[in-house]
């Protein structure tokens, strides 16, 4: 199985590269008009360098919200972890402990 997903990423790659070679000539004119303003880039940008860009914005975009989410659940299962601790050093019969209500 190591080895189909060696040769899919291979592959992929090898498909990025052809295209930004094939594309590297190719630059476009970024603008953005608000109706109120408008705002223009001065030079063309390569249409694969905008897509890199894109790309790596976008990673950036979904990894920071996943990454927020990891944090918080490991810090509830610090949270859980010493919770246990206690409650097994505090003793089952003892009202103190967690979930012995």
């Amino acid at each position: 199985m190591r080895w189909v997903w060696g040769g899919l990423v291979t592959v992929a790659v090898a498909v990025v590269v052809l295209f930004a070679v094939q594309n590297s000539s190719r630059t476009t004119q970024l603008s953005l008009d608000l109706g109120f303003t408008a705002w223009q880039l001065e030079r063309a940008v390569p249409i694969p360098a905008l897509l890199g860009i894109t790309f790596l914005g976008g990673l950036v975009l979904g990894a920071v919200p996943m990454w927020v989410r990891s944090l918080r659940s490991a810090s509830r299962v610090r949270e859980l972890e010493s919770q246990q601790a206690l409650g097994q050093a505090l003793g089952k019969d003892d009202p103190r402990a967690p979930g012995a209500w």
